[in-house]
């Protein structure tokens, strides 16, 4: 990853690259395809960098099953009932 250009700032990123979590939040919701590789890193919280993605390395992310639904929404309860 070090061949990768550094950006360290918002501004400088180039259209079209983006972060996983900028992915998750697209409509449709995108997720990285299995072996996708950075193609640029962006510099936040002062010292730390964040990869950066085109979206042809990301696909749709699959809507989640009714059971995927209904287990997270179990866990969701149980954590506000017992913390340990």
């Amino acid at each position: 990853m070090a061949d990768v250009p550094k950006y360290t700032r918002w501004e400088q990123v180039p259209a079209g690259l983006y972060t996983m979590t900028q992915l998750g939040k697209l409509d449709p919701p995108r997720r990285l395809l299995p072996g996708a590789v950075a193609r640029a890193r962006v510099l936040y919280h002062g010292n730390l960098y964040a990869p950066l993605y085109l979206i042809e390395d990301s696909e749709v992310r699959p809507e989640p099953t009714a059971a995927q639904v209904a287990s997270a929404r179990r866990a969701g309860e149980l954590r506000y009932v017992c913390r340990w």
